[in-house]
């Protein structure tokens, strides 16, 4: 579960703010490459989790000038216990059409240097239905339970109700990080002055980059469910700041028995209309 929901975390770093028209005022959304070193903040003392280190890069292209959004992610992680060393290596690439109703994805899965999992799959979703479908591996299509959103819709919505105000978005996602839905809670903050580490961030794209020093930003918190009847307890949270340009920072990834961080150490902006 770590590593898909660490992709699902990527997924959500980067996804949809590439399609966002910015409002009066506001800064120019940037298609981006972002790498996050991943390290361990703390572990639960009933688990034989000792060290977890890795990356996690992230990359967005497409919106309106395009036939759709792409994006390609890659989680790298070295799994420490205290009698052994696992390395789970996760690619995902996604394709998600304009209008928000169709996605496709490649999932490959590799454990200790030996491909272990590939899937590829195809959604389409139909809001005014409340319907959606899905095939695997190109199997027969069967639902899900009802409309899901995909991941740039999903963090479209989820940028302008930051920049609404609102504090709290609901929603159902479909990344392709799994084979099923996710349901998900966003809590977002007043926004922030930037902290130190929007200065420290190696920018290949130097003058654009010095758009974080200027920028407030959103801390925001996302917590993930089951999709499923009845309550249960978040399977897995995210917590970071959220810049009006759809870059993030201060990454922490909070599982039942363990919580990493993600330091944004590289950032890449591509021109607009980057298919």
């Amino acid at each position: 579960m770590y590593v898909k929901r660490l992709l699902f975390a990527a997924a959500l770093v980067v996804a949809g703010f590439a399609g966002l028209s910015p409002g009066a005022g506001a800064a120019p959304l940037q298609m981006h490459r972002a790498i996050y070193d991943l390290s361990l903040l703390k572990a639960d003392s009933m688990s034989d989790i000792a060290n977890v280190s890795g990356r996690m890069v992230v990359e967005w292209r497409g919106g309106p000038s395009c036939d759709g959004y792409t994006s390609l992610q890659r989680v790298v992680t070295d799994m420490r216990s205290e009698e052994s060393l696992s390395r789970n290596d996760v690619r995902l690439s996604t394709w998600e059409a304009l209008d928000g109703k169709s996605f496709r994805y490649e999932r490959l899965t590799y454990f200790n240097g030996q491909r272990s999992e590939k899937v590829s799959g195809r959604v389409d979703s139909d809001p005014a239905a409340d319907t959606a479908m899905i095939a695997i591996d190109g199997e027969p299509s069967v639902p899900l339970s009802g409309a899901v959103l995909f991941p740039a819709a999903a963090n479209i919505a989820l940028i302008e109700a930051a920049q609404a105000g609102e504090k709290i978005v609901a929603q159902k996602v479909f990344d392709g990080a799994e084979d099923n839905a996710t349901l998900s809670s966003a809590f977002i903050g007043e926004p922030v002055q930037p902290g130190k580490e929007a200065r420290r961030v190696k920018i290949v794209n130097a003058q654009a980059g010095k758009q974080l020093t200027g920028m407030k930003a959103w801390p925001v918190r996302v917590s993930y469910f089951e999709d499923g009847p009845g309550d249960s307890e978040p399977e897995f949270q995210m917590v970071f700041r959220l810049y009006p340009n759809g870059v993030v920072t201060r990454l922490e990834l909070d599982y039942p028995d363990m919580s990493l961080a993600g330091h944004l150490v590289g950032l890449e902006y591509f021109p607009a209309g980057s298919c």
